[in-house]
């Protein structure tokens, strides 16, 4: 469910799904008094939002749903999700696959001498 709802008010306008992949939502919305669009997906710190070109704050909507305040008009609200930590999890794995290539090399090598050695 999205929703553009005037704050204090009960009505609610739907906004227009532009597209919807995960963690990358755009959304049309237009409301005719400053308002809250609410989007139903559980809220987490590594969402990030901006309405039009301008970064906003993500608010909490119901305690538990992604929401952000827009003025009167029609806005284009664009929801993107990094989870944190994301970016040093890939270094570690990284790191990880690095070594243990280079160990699985070296063994290899040291198999190959031994079996040439003895062959020989």
């Amino acid at each position: 469910m999205v929703r553009a709802a005037p704050r204090g008010a009960a009505a609610w306008e739907p906004c227009a799904v532009l597209h919807w992949r995960p963690g990358d939502v755009a959304l049309r919305c237009r409301a005719t008094a400053p308002a809250v669009a609410a989007l139903a997906v559980a809220w987490d710190p590594g969402w990030s939002v901006r309405v039009g070109a301008k970064a906003s704050p993500v608010l909490r909507v119901e305690g538990a749903l992604l929401g952000v305040a827009v003025s009167a008009g029609e806005h284009e609200v664009r929801w993107r999700y990094a989870p944190r930590g994301g970016a040093a999890g890939a270094a570690v794995s990284a790191l990880a696959f690095l070594a243990l290539a280079a160990v699985a090399s070296w063994c290899g090598r040291r198999w190959w001498r031994r079996r040439a050695t003895t062959r020989g």
